[in-house]
């Protein structure tokens, strides 16, 4: 039987955000108009965002051992553009990562 690392990571994930969009509840309604951090320009344009999320972050907490939000912002943050200043990483919102994995 093939384990979670041998399995393409991609695959992995839209597999599981398929089962998930059956069994989990409906995403919040806020979702679809609020950026998924503070670097990001916009809010995520993907329907099934939430259950994509969702699934990569139960992937990062089988794969990692018992990690908290903080780790996870980390993880789901990026590097933030500036017209005059330098480019800098930000971390993730903490509140998509907490909602999605409830």
């Amino acid at each position: 039987m093939a384990s979670i690392y041998d399995v393409d990571t991609s695959k992995l994930i839209d597999e599981a955000a398929k089962k998930l969009k059956d069994v989990m509840k409906a995403p919040p309604t806020y979702i679809t108009y609020v950026k998924s951090g503070a670097g990001r320009e916009r809010p995520p344009k993907d329907p099934d965002f939430w259950y994509i999320r969702s699934a990569s972050i139960l992937r990062q907490v089988y794969v990692n051992g018992p990690v908290g939000i903080s780790r996870l912002r980390l993880r789901y943050g990026n590097r933030k553009e500036h017209v005059i200043h330098k480019k800098h990483s930000v971390r993730a919102s903490g509140s998509i990562i907490q909602d999605s994995a409830t």
